[in-house]
C-alpha cells in the first residue's frame, strides 16, 4: 500500500499534505486532506519501525568490551 513512499510535506496554514512517491526516475506528489493524511502517516510510521526492527540489536552495546 505504501509502496515507493519517501516521506510527507505541508505548507504552513494549508489543510492539504503532499505524500512523496517515487517510482523509479519519476517522482509524484499526491496531495492528502488532513484526516487523511494522518491515517497514512501512521501507516508509512508502523513499515519504517518494523524494517528497522532487524537492525536494533546491533544498536546496544551489550557484551562488547
Amino acid at each position: 500500500m505504501l509502496r515507493g513512499c519517501v516521506g510527507f510535506s505541508h505548507s504552513e496554514g494549508s489543510w492539504i499534505w503532499y505524500m512523496l512517491i517515487t517510482r523509479g526516475k519519476r517522482s509524484y506528489r499526491v496531495p492528502l486532506i488532513y484526516p487523511l493524511y494522518y491515517i497514512m502517516n501512521a501507516l508509512y510510521r508502523r513499515k519504517i519501525r518494523k524494517n528497522l526492527e532487524p537492525y536494533r540489536s546491533f544498536n546496544t552495546d551489550e557484551g562488547i568490551e
